[in-house]
């Protein structure tokens, strides 16, 4: 299994220093300062929830952002065409995820068709499975559509993931180790492409935001209304 005794002391380090940071911004009076404020408060909410309600299915891990950031336009719209499609038809016909896949609100005929065309799958007209691929590491830093850096989360988890990747990137001094959580990796067994997330898949109207009482339920956290 992963070694999760330096992600744990990053992630202290992290809450230390948001901490730290939240004490300094209260002494400002100047109004962008504040914003820093909330924004520093928004990570540790999201942290402490992530903490104590991480699904048992995914864990945390941290990787290096170089500072140097390659270009990934070729790489995301190779992902965007054949590598989304290839995987899709890819893990639907696996059985192992197969299994995940239904206990997430997903029938078996609507796998069966994934598994041949390769799309999300659908509902109804214009309404699908929350089905997201997700860059394990994120592209621009691990410039990889590999299999092995690739799963598949209800997007309302993806958007959370995203959220706390950009409060630790979009810094006035972004942080050089990132932390974020993925499959739990066993060294005896076959990688999980689809990690059991109890809340499961949800309906999803392209276009439309994500109901933070998904998120809110994922993190234990009281819905905002």
């Amino acid at each position: 299994m992963y070694d999760h005794s330096h992600t744990k002391r990053l992630m202290t380090d992290l809450v230390h220093t948001l901490e730290d940071e939240i004490d300094v911004f209260s002494a400002s009076t100047r109004p962008k300062d504040h914003a820093k404020i909330l924004q520093r408060k928004d990570m540790l909410i999201i942290l402490q929830g992530l903490r104590e309600n991480l699904p048992p299915s995914l864990e945390f891990f941290h990787y290096t952002a170089s500072q140097e950031q390659r270009p990934t336009s070729s790489l995301r719209s190779a992902f965007e065409g054949r590598v989304r499609t290839a995987f899709y038809k890819h893990i639907f016909a696996d059985k192992a995820a197969q299994q995940n896949l239904r206990a997430m609100g997903i029938p078996q005929h609507k796998i069966d068709k994934c598994k041949e065309d390769g799309e999300r799958p659908c509902i109804a007209p214009g309404v699908f499975y929350d089905v997201t691929i997700d860059h394990i590491i994120e592209l621009q830093y691990s410039n990889s559509n590999n299999l092995n850096n690739l799963c598949i989360l209800p997007d309302y988890v993806h958007q959370l993931k995203s959220r706390l990747h950009t409060l630790q990137i979009g810094r006035e001094r972004p942080f050089v180790d990132i932390i974020s959580f993925r499959p739990v990796r066993f060294r005896d067994k076959p990688l999980t492409y689809v990690p059991f997330i109890p809340p499961g898949f949800r309906p999803m109207v392209f276009g439309a935001n994500i109901p933070r009482r998904w998120t809110s339920a994922l993190l234990n956290l009281p819905p905002t209304p």
